[in-house]
């Protein structure tokens, strides 16, 4: 006969189930600042009709982002007590910052893939898989995957490009203070960039839940068009090298400041008092043009006094710099089957409402909407755009 869990085990297992969902529910730079690294981002795309098909679909994606955090947590606790001891990994451990990230992602797209949710979505055409090697700068860069997670989506401007530019923003902002392994080192000067000892690959998902509208009447549209309705979800993957990712974040993973700097000349250097000023010679002036050979005399002499001189020119702005990137990126589109799911999920909903209901976080959101609450409260909603 199996070994039974203690209950001392399941009463930790439920605290931690508890926790990963409260980390989903949180701001994900908060969930960042206690030196962890949060679940995937949760995009949903509200349609601007919110009565009728549509808004019912729309429903249906929100209680199914609810159950696919459930499902996340839960498989956390899981790969948790397997591979780190029952311990959680921590950002502020460089060893552990990859695996932090990686085991977040991968039980997210797990769930929708191969795990628990993967019986109620089927695939659909739109899924793409690239490689990306680019030189490029960081303001660019953030445009680049912006364009990517949103591309070809209905009901999306560059309103919606803007706020998730911020997001990532801040985002990149909060890993700042956090190191890489050591492990990964630039490559020495006149040498290849070879990363083949560089692994494994950081991995980052977003996930993007819209209804797909389109029209059965050839494209004709306007209020006379007759449309269908699809539930449907976009995960977006990106596999990036480490040291590349330091770099995009403006800081080297092993990087210490120098300890004596070289110092700037001052761009306007005052004469020493001791000293006698020097007013260099200069070619004898044409006859009648004394006034100007005087004025360029002196022109020639504050060009070589001020400014820069010999002192290397500034360095751009970092997110002006450009840095050799390379990228993978995987695109999967899915259908939520609405039948399967609404099938058990009576089941899902008591099932959340048992743990939640004496979590001061969780309990709350179980008690205002159940699923779709959660689901509400873990995704970041955006209206969709009407042209």
């Amino acid at each position: 006969m199996a070994d039974q869990p203690s209950a001392s085990t399941q009463v930790d297992s439920m605290a931690d189930l508890k926790l990963h969902l409260r980390e989903a529910v949180a701001e994900p730079t908060d969930v960042i600042k206690q030196g962890t690294a949060p679940p995937p981002y949760f995009f949903c795309l509200k349609p601007v009709v919110e009565t009728g098909e549509e808004a019912e679909k729309f429903t249906a994606l929100l209680s199914a982002s609810g159950v696919a955090r459930i499902f996340a947590a839960m498989d956390l606790v899981q790969s948790g007590a397997k591979n780190n001891g029952g311990g959680h990994y921590s950002l502020r451990n460089p060893s552990e910052y990859v695996a932090a990230f990686n085991e977040k992602t991968r039980t997210t797209v797990d769930t929708f893939l191969t795990g628990s949710m993967a019986a109620m979505y089927h695939p659909i055409p739109g899924g793409t898989t690239s490689n990306l090697d680019l030189e490029i700068t960081r303001r660019d860069l953030h445009a680049m995957i912006v364009a990517r997670i949103f591309d070809g989506l209905d009901g999306v401007d560059k309103t919606h490009r803007a706020e998730l530019d911020k997001v990532l923003t801040s985002f990149t902002t909060a890993l700042k203070p956090f190191k890489l392994p050591d492990g990964e080192k630039e490559p020495e000067k006149g040498k290849e960039d070879d990363d083949k000892d560089e692994k494994p690959s950081l991995k980052h998902a977003v996930v993007v839940n819209y209804v797909k509208s389109t029209d059965i009447t050839g494209g004709m549209g306007g209020p006379g068009g007759i449309f269908t309705h699809q539930p449907c979800t976009r995960i977006v993957t990106f596999a990036v090298k480490p040291r590349q990712w330091a770099v995009a974040l403006d800081k080297s993973p092993h990087q210490k400041p120098d300890a004596n700097p070289e110092p700037k000349p001052d761009p306007k250097p005052k004469p020493d008092p001791g000293e006698k000023s020097v007013v260099p010679e200069s070619a004898p002036a044409p006859a009648g043009n004394s006034h100007d050979a005087t004025a360029a005399t002196h022109t020639s002499a504050k060009a070589t006094t001020q400014g820069w001189g010999w002192w290397p020119k500034p360095k751009p702005k970092p997110e002006d710099e450009k840095i050799k990137f390379s990228l993978g990126i995987t695109i999967v589109e899915l259908e939520l089957d609405e039948d399967k799911f609404k099938n058990s999920k009576g089941r899902f909903e008591a099932v959340f409402k048992s743990f939640a209901k004496d979590d001061e976080v969780l309990g709350p959101i179980a008690d205002s909407g159940g699923l779709k609450a959660l689901g509400e409260n873990t995704c970041t909603i955006y209206r969709e755009f009407s042209p």
